[in-house]
């Protein structure tokens, strides 16, 4: 190792203020600096001995110009434990000027200088060679030079790696990968980040990005062709391939991501802007789409009438940027809140007059079709007879897929219990900067499409309730974790939700977030309705034999029915009574508990009572139960609290049926 010796340099030097340094070294030499140029001109005198120090007479400001450089040239090696310069020798290096000018900064601690920086007028003190006994570094003595492959070229070369892949697929039928990219997405959601490495999810990420690539590499070798004399819109490509990945439930490549591998399969085609001034927008030159309908072929697109003829309202779907006048009519906060609300109230006064769901347990609670894993949302599609018919047909194509699979991977994050994961599915899409182009965005946001959004969004969030109220039916142990998870979950959706889309039209944020609130409740309660269960199955077993007791001995079904009964509920509660005596001796007299038989009892009750109202229901249903309750608490309170728990059971799962009955009836 070798000692740092600290150099002070200024940039200028005046003779009355700073004395030349005079060499106490033998063979020192006298060298000058041009005291105008702004190299440095003077280095304070350098001892090689152990306890070498800086010059007193050396100024303050050069001192720490030198300290500062001398951390610049620091190395994590510690030089503090020798007395071995690093400096060569200046005289060498003084004779050699002509031959190397600039001192190498990896082997000495001092500035470059040039010829033009030194005159024969000024001391300066050189140190001999003999002092100097520098070993001589060998080019092994630097640090290794590592073999990087710059990015691009590693990504050109996954690229290759991904299409020879493909080629080997490229006979199959494309549903088949399809599968294997959806395996790939099903296992990083079903990898728990808190239970698993890190680099396990990243090299499930990774392949996922991979099956991704290869999936879109097949689809342009099916669909697409070289033909030098034939053009495409570059949309329309993106259009069919976002259909494609909408209809195996695939989340697509970026149209930049897919215009890479595009010129990896066809690396000779070329980019341009054809059409007239106003209504020309980017094709592929020497490409074709083999199942495109329309002649593009031969057909020069400056005179083409299919193109010229469409006349695209530029104002509102230019290519280029953000700034236009978004499709919709100036409505103004007030107005669309005081519409909400008026809604809003039109629809309290439907639910007064709605009956229940018809066969509540088949379509909600034991759905089975939201269990399986190419499971997808029924999404209806955008009607094009709204729309102005300047519109190109391959935008609206493009943001129907992507809306498609936007839902269905919000389905998705909620099935696997990837919270995490909305916030920026939502920001990919709703942000002007997102996925969707300019031209799609500002067709998102038109009038036009304000009831699509609508039901798109209800039908996703109607699908989640359904999947979730399979835990109810199928309620286990295990799944009481799931309650803290829903509970955070549920606690930060809406926020998730106004952030997401605060830049969007008041109409769609209403909108949004309407439907978040409702979907908010309606998870509430069934997170009220889980705890409730949970209570009752922990207690009911050391109870059940008090409960049996109490139904024998202290109720009285007749005396309660008298006692609650009016002229314009009696009907109703003559029903009710028949349900709860069958239901409870149900609970009681079965050897093997099973609370699922309670809960399909209930619900098969309120789904075949369509002849009465929802609300009807619950009104006298509660008054009957609770006046039952209350019997039983006069009369003997020592089995109270399970009776209170298999209430709340009942009462609970008949609310969030109601809940569900309304959200539903708003698609029609």
């Amino acid at each position: 190792m070798v000692n740092r010796q600290i150099v002070s340099m200024s940039s200028t030097t005046s003779s009355s203020d700073q004395k030349k340094p005079t060499s106490t070294s033998p063979g020192a030499a006298s060298v000058e600096f041009n005291r105008n140029s702004t190299s440095p001109v003077a280095l304070s005198h350098i001892d090689t001995g152990n306890n070498a120090k800086i010059n007193s007479a050396t100024p303050t400001y050069q001192r720490s110009a030198s300290s500062i450089y001398n951390l610049i040239h620091s190395t994590s090696k510690d030089y503090t434990h020798t007395n071995k310069p690093i400096l060569p020798s200046l005289s060498s290096n003084f004779n050699n000027n002509n031959n190397n000018n600039n001192l190498n900064r990896s082997h000495s601690s001092i500035l470059p200088y040039t010829n033009n920086n030194i005159t024969h007028h000024t001391t300066f003190p050189i140190i001999s060679n003999a002092q100097r006994s520098i070993p001589k570094l060998e080019e092994t003595d630097s640090p290794p030079k590592e073999n990087i492959i710059p990015s691009t070229a590693r990504r050109n070369t996954q690229e290759q790696l991904a299409k020879q892949i493909a080629e080997k697929h490229v006979d199959k039928p494309i549903a088949d990968y399809a599968k294997i990219v959806k395996d790939a997405e099903l296992k990083v959601m079903n990898i728990d980040p808190n239970s698993n490495p890190k680099s396990t999810l990243q090299s499930a990420e990774q392949d996922r990005e991979k099956q991704r690539q290869i999936y879109a590499l097949i689809w342009l070798m099916k669909n697409c062709q070289s033909k030098h004399d034939s053009y495409v819109p570059r949309g329309r490509i993106f259009a069919q391939y976002a259909a494609s990945c909408a209809q195996n439930s695939l989340k697509p490549l970026s149209q930049a991501s897919l215009g890479k591998l595009i010129r990896t399969v066809f690396p000779d085609l070329t980019t341009r802007r054809l059409g007239m001034r106003g209504q020309s927008k980017y094709h592929y030159c020497g490409l074709r789409l083999m199942d495109d309908t329309s002649d593009n072929v031969g057909i020069n697109p400056i005179n083409d009438s299919k193109l010229n003829d469409k006349k695209i309202n530029t104002k509102n779907f230019d290519d280029q940027t953000y700034e236009q006048e978004p499709v919709m009519k100036k409505i103004k906060l007030e107005d669309a809140m005081d519409d909400k609300l008026q809604k809003i109230q039109k629809t309290d006064d439907l639910t007064k007059e709605l009956p229940f769901l018809e066969n509540l347990f088949n379509e909600i609670f034991n759905n089975k079709q939201t269990l399986n894993d190419d499971y997808q949302l029924d999404l209806p599609r955008i009607d094009i007879e709204k729309l102005p018919s300047s519109i190109d047909k391959d935008i609206i194509s493009s943001l129907e897929s992507l809306y498609f699979i936007h839902c269905n991977t919000i389905f998705q994050n909620v099935k696997f219990f990837k919270f995490d994961y909305l916030s920026t599915n939502n920001l990919f899409l709703f942000h002007p900067n997102g996925l969707i182009s300019p031209q799609m965005y500002n067709l998102f946001i038109s009038e036009e499409l304000y009831d699509w959004i609508h039901k798109c969004d209800l039908i996703t969030h109607i699908s989640i309730i359904k999947f979730l109220s399979n835990f109810i039916i199928n309620f286990n142990r295990e799944n009481e974790l799931i309650i803290s998870k829903l509970e955070s979950f549920i606690h930060a959706y809406q926020d998730q939700i106004l952030k997401s889309t605060i830049d969007l039209p008041v109409p769609i944020l209403t909108s949004k977030l309407q439907i978040s609130k409702n979907f908010t409740t309606i998870i509430k309660k069934l997170l009220k309705l889980l705890k409730f269960i949970v209570r009752f199955i922990s207690s009911f077993e050391s109870f059940k034999d008090g409960m049996k007791k109490d139904w024998e001995q202290i109720v009285n079904l007749d005396d309660i029915l008298e006692m609650v009964t009016t002229e314009k509920n009696s009907e109703v509660l003559m029903k009710i009574k028949e349900f709860v005596k069958q239901n409870t001796l149900t609970l009681l007299n079965n050897d093997s508990f099973s609370l699922v038989d309670i809960i399909i009892n209930t619900l098969n009750f309120i789904s075949n009572s369509r002849n009465f109202m929802a609300q009807t229901m619950i009104d006298s249903y509660v008054r009957f139960t609770n006046t039952l309750i209350g019997d039983i608490s006069l009369k003997n309170s020592e089995n109270l609290l399970p009776w209170l728990f298999f209430n709340n059971v009942t009462v609970q799962l008949i609310n969030y049926s109601f809940e569900i009955t309304k959200f539903v009836n708003e698609i029609e």
